[in-house]
């Protein structure tokens, strides 16, 4: 991402915020953490799906 896109550095800056509230909403609801090779296994998906997406 380019320093000078402004526009897109608070659309990801937002997303963050919602992601960290959505983890807090969720831990305080009780959910447990995931074991560390599904944590890979997602983390491995979501840069499949990002690169295709900018691909496409």
């Amino acid at each position: 991402m380019s320093p000078e896109d402004r526009r897109t550095r608070v659309i990801v800056e937002q997303m963050r915020r919602e992601e960290a509230a959505h983890r807090a909403m969720a831990e305080s609801l009780g959910a447990a953490a995931m074991p560390a090779p599904l944590q890979t296994a997602m983390r491995a998906m979501a840069k499949v799906m990002t690169t295709l997406a900018y691909r496409v």
